[in-house]
């Protein structure tokens, strides 16, 4: 009874213990955001961050999309595909999944919407969640093979506060890079066997985050039963040799793949990813360059930055002078043969498959070396158009090489040197990565501004919120301004205008996605322009004209009344019979 009792002591403690370890690595992904981010992200009614000067030309941060398409679906009606907002881009409309809005919060939040203030956003708690996670997976990852605590959690901030993670500030949504240390955590477990429906289940919760999360995790999770076909046949390649073995592991990986896609393809259908256009133009621009790892794009406190063409951007992957330091130790050449042995290691041989096969897919169809354009593999992608459309921005795909690759710098660091020695150097490399990145990081906060945001204060809005369905901006805001011939003059000020129309069950003609069908946008926004200059206004509309065609559009006429509310130029039919329909 006694031996029983320790036994069960012993076992509570251990989990206790391993409990308190995720918590450290908790704790220490949230003094990231503290370093990263500014706090004032976190209340969920301030939106003084998500919006930005109507005046300040347009550039790619997405905040304001990801709140809206929150905000709209808290007011559409439920349908089905989920996720529906007609409103928001009319009359094209569109489906949340499209704003990049978090489904897996918006959707338990519309729940009880009722509850929640007006103005509410949940992005700023999502950042403070990823930074958290993201600590607690490079823990369960590296205490795995790391005993010394000391070097342990040097390691644990190492891999915490990656570069790569803070690089996508601007984009939330990509923010969750702990699902991909989750999927290799998975891949380096020591149980051969992970039950089907954890990976399923991890690439539908990936989904609802991201679309391309998921495809990145599909390739983590199809990596699990490529490294059970591996184990088994470890003296040879699976294309030599027994061919009935061979079909054997094809069906395999073949009825893994289908697990795997079918629960995708149902929350794809049902969350509305699937509806509309998903193509889109850009897998030539916004790849990844040959020298990405060289490449800092300015993060560095040392080393200069290369020039570069433009959209590869999303494809930085500096992994810091910290780390590169571990590289260049394993660069050496007595540590040569043991790198092949862990190599010939079928967990890491599935990895190393896989998310080379991504990075290769992240290369793009024009390959680059800073500016220079050197190989062109258009002919190989050409057959794979629908892919290479619904995944455009094809640079994010080395991302799970670039984990993989900062953790067997600090993995075999260790593995190949003494306790002390592994301590360190780990404790160099950790210094050398805070000196060179550190002051990046810590200027992040000041890309969360705080803006006086020009509200509609009038109370001509409130008295005609009722009485008009409508509001259209001239020339709508669609397609990044690229369908509306906006020129360089694409502002801000139409999202304060989509704000008013979700919250009054109003539709909006403009709207920021991450996927329109060109055609049909091109259509409308000149159809729309062409009317308010040539027709007849209608009485349920209300028309708002973009400060650079005040001098292109009539403003004056038989059938139209304007003046300026609030600093924007506002037009309604002379025919509208709501209380202030002659301005």
């Amino acid at each position: 009874m006694f031996l029983l009792n320790e036994k069960i002591v012993a076992s509570v403690s251990s989990k206790f213990k391993k409990l308190c370890e995720l918590g450290l690595g908790k704790i220490i992904g949230c003094v990231l955001f503290v370093v990263a981010f500014p706090a004032y992200i976190l209340n969920p009614t301030n939106l003084s961050w998500v919006f930005h000067k109507p005046s300040t030309v347009y550039h790619a941060m997405d905040f304001h999309p990801h709140y809206l398409g929150w905000h709209f679906l808290r007011h559409a009606p439920v349908s089905f595909p989920l996720g529906s907002i007609p409103n928001f881009v009319a009359p094209l409309g569109t489906y949340m999944a499209w704003t990049d809005s978090l489904p897996l919060l918006a959707f338990p939040l519309r729940l009880i919407s009722e509850y929640l203030p007006e103005d509410f956003q949940y992005l700023g708690l999502w950042v403070l969640t990823c930074c958290a996670l993201q600590g607690l997976f490079a823990v369960r990852i590296l205490r795995r093979f790391i005993p010394d605590k000391a070097t342990l959690w040097m390691a644990v901030i190492l891999v915490t506060f990656s570069p790569l993670l803070v690089w996508r500030w601007n984009h939330v949504a990509l923010m969750a890079h702990w699902l991909l240390l989750w999927g290799i955590d998975l891949n380096l477990s020591e149980r051969r066997r992970v039950p089907v429906a954890m990976p399923a289940l991890l690439i539908v919760m990936a989904a609802l985050i991201q679309p391309y999360l998921a495809a990145m995790m599909g390739g983590l999770c199809w990596a699990l039963p490529l490294r059970d076909f591996i184990a088994k046949n470890p003296k040879r390649l699976w294309w030599a040799g027994d061919r009935d073995a061979f079909a054997k592991a094809v069906a395999t990986l073949a009825a893994y793949t289908s697990v795997y896609l079918i629960p995708l393809v149902v929350v794809l259908y049902v969350f509305g990813f699937t509806q509309g256009s998903s193509m889109g133009e850009g897998f030539h621009w916004f790849a990844t360059d040959l020298l990405s790892l060289l490449n800092n794009h300015g993060t560095s406190s040392f080393i200069p930055a290369f020039r570069h063409k433009a959209g590869l951007a999303e494809g930085y992957a500096w992994p810091g002078l910290g780390v590169w330091l571990l590289i260049g130790i394993l660069a050496r050449r007595k540590y040569r043969g043991m790198l092949v042995d862990i190599l010939k290691r079928p967990e890491v041989r599935a990895l190393v498959i896989v998310c080379g096969a991504m990075w290769f897919f992240a290369f793009g169809s024009h390959w680059f070396i800073g500016t220079f354009w050197i190989v062109d593999m258009e002919w190989f992608w050409r057959p794979f158009k629908f892919l290479t459309a619904s995944l455009r921005t094809c640079g994010r795909f080395m991302w799970p090489g670039y984990y993989l690759l900062c953790l067997a710098a600090i993995i075999l660091t260790v593995r190949f040197h003494g306790t002390k020695a592994a301590r360190n150097i780990i404790g160099v490399a950790l210094l050398l990565q805070a000196v060179d990145l550190g002051p990046w990081i810590m200027r992040q906060g000041l890309r969360y501004p705080v803006y006086g945001r020009q509200e509609l204060t009038d109370r001509f809005w409130r008295e005609n919120a009722t009485k008009l369905r409508h509001i259209q901006l001239i020339p709508p805001h669609q397609e990044g301004g690229k369908m509306c011939n906006q020129g360089p003059d694409m502002l801000y000020e139409w999202a304060e205008f989509a704000k008013f129309a979700a919250t009054h069950n109003m539709t909006i003609n403009s709207g920021y996605l991450a996927r329109y069908d060109g055609k049909v946008s091109f259509l409308y926004c000149g159809a729309q322009t062409y009317e308010f200059m040539t027709g007849t206004l209608r009485g349920d509309t209300l028309y708002v004209v973009r400060q650079p065609w005040l001098d292109r559009v009539p403003l004056t006429g038989p059938d139209r009344s304007c003046r300026v509310i609030d600093g924007y130029m506002t037009c309604v039919a002379l025919n509208n019979s709501s209380p202030n329909g002659a301005l």
